[in-house]
């Protein structure tokens, strides 16, 4: 399944207040094209990472701040390996 994976940090800065409803706006907007998965920890970021991994998944956006993007870039780095690495886009949040 090639699509879109989202990471939400829900520890961001400005993904404290109104989490859900930002949450469900991004699962509408992704639909059946993606995934949208909240990471509360680097646990859960790594297994966030595997999953989209596994199906495919060739654009990552990150909702959250700087240290959002730089823990996922480092998961994906280590999970992918020598595969190629999705495209990253940046959400603002953080």
């Amino acid at each position: 399944m090639a699509g879109i994976g989202v990471i939400y940090n829900p520890h961001a800065r400005a993904n404290r207040n109104g989490a859900g409803d930002r949450v469900r706006r991004l699962e509408t907007v992704v639909g059946d094209h993606g995934i949208v998965r909240v990471t509360h920890s680097l646990d859960e970021l790594h297994e966030a990472t595997r999953e989209f991994h596994r199906y495919g998944i060739d654009t990552v956006g990150v909702c959250g701040g700087d240290g959002s993007y730089h823990c996922t870039l480092s998961a994906m780095d280590s999970i992918y390996g020598t595969d190629p690495l999705p495209k990253l886009l940046p959400l603002r949040a953080g």
